[in-house]
């Protein structure tokens, strides 16, 4: 469902925020920097789930 993935896009951004907080030396700006982020790193991850493929 195209909904959920959108929503668990905002779940990621707001880990990444979260761990903003926490690491020290790792920092975002605002909601939406994260925001980037996370769609960077689905992006990325799709790409190598289908270079690499889903281990069953």
């Amino acid at each position: 469902i195209l909904t959920l993935g959108l929503f668990l896009l905002v779940i990621n951004a707001i880990i990444i925020l979260l761990c903003a907080n926490i690491v020290r030396g790792f920092a975002i700006d605002s909601f939406w920097t994260a925001l980037f982020f996370s769609i960077v790193l689905s992006l990325l991850q799709s790409i190598m789930n289908g270079i690499l493929g889903e281990e069953k």
